[in-house]
């Protein structure tokens, strides 16, 4: 019992020290991880003759890169689920700024929503509008903007395989004039942005084709700032997506906790 007693504290004194090695190596590996990513983003930059912004302490870094006279941003959403998980979005400034248009997987859950009056637009496409939910304001504008070749970038967003998550997916999102395409997973490395990337661009470029005689698209410093439109809305308030987020479990669409639960 003596002996016992007299190696409790030592044990006491080990066990924090190892507790203290554990937090300092994870530490290590999380710096290590984010200069890496960091790293991988300032490569992707100047592949695509931009720059990177390094993040601060509660935000993460983006970069930014001409195309067609204007400035496309990169940025990354942390959100909250019964995981973590991370979207990266591209957006660029848009023409028209009253348009609002949201795109995104189908699910059971927003068939739901029909149920009790929620919009859905349909184009005239059957294969479109099985797979996707469209959403907005200006139906006509809608569908002058879903052209078929600009529905077959849509459809090859959706099936990019990006991150871990080999499912399918997309959110598309026109507002503020903002065009703003959101894909799955935290994607820093060039074997999954660039593809992503470079879809984007067609489809930014292909949508262009459709627009009004005379839109002139200029850059200011209002289109430079990181505006609240390029983050996802939630499609039950429409409201930006920032904080306190959960995910739909099949399609993944983000949605602010409150509003899930509310539905």
């Amino acid at each position: 019992m003596m002996l016992a007693q007299n190696t409790d504290p030592f044990f006491a004194i080990v066990a924090g020290i190892c507790l203290v090695m554990v937090f300092i190596a994870a530490l290590l590996m999380s710096l290590g991880i984010a200069n890496k990513r960091k790293q991988q983003l300032a490569d992707v930059a100047r592949r695509w003759g931009g720059h990177s912004e390094p993040g601060g302490l509660f935000s993460l870094p983006r970069i930014r890169f001409p195309h067609a006279g204007r400035n496309v941003l990169l940025t990354h959403l942390g959100q909250g689920d019964e995981g973590p998980s991370y979207k990266t979005s591209l957006a660029i400034p848009w023409s028209n700024r009253t348009l609002r248009c949201e795109i995104f997987p189908d699910s059971p859950t927003y068939s739901l929503r029909r149920l009790i009056g929620m919009q859905d637009i349909e184009i005239g496409s059957p294969r479109f509008d099985d797979h996707f939910v469209i959403t907005g304001i200006d139906e006509q504008a809608i569908k002058d903007f879903l052209t078929p070749k600009v529905q077959t970038c849509v459809g090859k967003i959706y099936n990019l395989k990006t991150g871990s998550n080999p499912a399918p997916g997309i959110y598309l999102h026109i507002s503020g004039g903002w065009l703003t395409v959101t894909k799955n997973g935290y994607l820093v490395s060039g074997n999954e942005v660039d593809p992503f990337i470079e879809l984007f661009l067609d489809l930014f470029d292909t949508a262009n084709l459709v627009s009004l005689p005379g839109i002139v698209f200029i850059d200011t410093p209002a289109a430079e700032a990181s505006p609240d439109e390029t983050a996802p809305h939630c499609i039950v308030c429409g409201e930006s997506l920032t904080t306190d987020l959960i995910s739909c479990r099949s399609c993944r669409t983000p949605h602010h906790r409150a509003c899930w639960q509310y539905f």
